[in-house]
């Protein structure tokens, strides 16, 4: 079986996190009572839209979960399905996104379906502005990866 050539695929993804209120998008699943809630694991399901308007376009859903890995200091792990919907791209595509809460840094991309099987690489997070209730909680780009040709 012969290797597909490697591609990359540069998204610029706002994801809307909204932890509270009646359009809340998670939802805490074990609760913690250590004072940086070690141990406290949180279900997502997080839209991702091109841009930060309310005529924003929704491209993908990061579903997954997210816990507080972090004894001393809070660490947030996630671990990521980001469900393309974008019609641009097959359906059922995904990419498997995991990594660390930070103010800036990266997340691994360890896999992917349809469009995107066998994806790797990375994806280069920042913080941005935040709103009352439409929250973008990181703004998302360039995922170098591995596609299949079609």
């Amino acid at each position: 079986m012969e290797t597909p050539a490697k591609k990359e695929l540069n998204l610029r993804l706002f994801m809307y996190h909204t932890p509270l209120g009646p359009n809340k998008n998670q939802t805490t699943i074990v609760e913690s009572n250590a004072a940086n809630s070690f141990g406290c694991v949180a279900i997502n399901d997080w839209p991702c839209y091109d841009g930060l308007g309310n005529d924003a376009k929704l491209i993908a859903r990061a579903q997954g979960m997210h816990l507080q890995a972090g004894v001393k200091e809070g660490r947030w792990y996630n671990s990521l399905n980001l469900e393309l919907e974008d019609p641009k791209y097959k359906k059922g595509s995904t990419l498997q996104v995991m990594g660390t809460v930070v103010e800036s840094g990266e997340w691994s991309i360890v896999g992917g379906t349809g469009e995107f099987t066998l994806a790797e690489g990375l994806t280069t997070r920042m913080s941005v502005i935040c709103f009352a209730n439409r929250r973008p909680y990181s703004d998302t780009k360039s995922y170098p990866c591995q596609l299949r040709d079609a």
